[in-house]
């Protein structure tokens, strides 16, 4: 997605404390108070319309260093006493623009490969805010063998480990625990294995039963 920087209320106005150069990368001005924390843009303004927006990625006082030059406009050499401020500019506007094509986008999906006897269908997917979804249904074809307590069904890709580092539980409702079918529980570690945890995973085999995942998340 496209940085979005903080604006300032009212757009105040400082100003350059010392003439600048085309290619100077760190600049004092009078009140730095006056712009946003960084990382942020501000733009320089002179004579006849002549603006140069640039971006900071620090700033201590009332001085801005590690500066890109030229983001709008073009990096020339400025007076001292040029007004400097946090307006509005078009780098704002197509940030916006493209932040929500981005977010209008379809999602990628990727089939997970299941392990240890189970098949079916497991996807998942990650939009560009770093949500995460798994939805599907895995199934467990063996019959030799019950499904073991913490039994790994799926490893999902390290960029898909939760957000929080305490893993993800995850519900899923399997259609045939008697009487009636109910939930039974599945974890996302640390290490993206998804694993069954749960007292009557021994059930969950020979039946083909019904599994239904749904979830959404954060990853880191």
């Amino acid at each position: 997605m496209a940085n979005l920087y903080k604006g300032m209320a009212g757009s105040p106005i400082t100003s350059l404390s010392a003439a600048i150069t085309s290619t100077q990368t760190s600049i004092t001005v009078d009140n730095g108070s006056a712009l946003p924390d960084a990382p942020n843009i501000c733009t320089i303004v002179g004579d006849n319309a002549q603006i140069e927006t640039v971006l900071y990625t620090a700033k201590s006082g009332d001085v801005l260093s590690s500066v890109t030059r030229g983001v709008e406009g073009t990096a020339k050499a400025w007076d001292k006493g040029a007004k400097v401020a946090r307006y509005f500019t078009a780098y704002d506007q197509q940030a916006i623009l493209d932040n929500f094509a981005a977010l209008a986008a379809p999602l990628e999906w990727h089939t997970a490969e299941l392990q240890n006897g189970w098949t079916g269908s497991l996807q998942y997917a990650k939009n560009v805010l770093g949500q995460a979804i798994i939805l599907g249904g895995p199934l467990n074809h063996n019959a030799d063998a019950v499904t073991a307590h913490r039994t790994i069904i799926a490893t999902l890709p390290t960029e898909y480990k939760p957000k929080f580092n305490a893993g993800l539980c995850i519900a899923a409702n399997c259609s045939n625990l008697s009487p009636y079918g109910g939930m039974i529980g599945f974890v996302l570690s640390n290490n993206c294995e998804i694993r069954i945890v749960d007292p009557l995973a021994a059930a969950v085999n020979k039946l083909d039963p019904a599994i239904v995942f749904q979830t959404i998340y954060y990853t880191v």
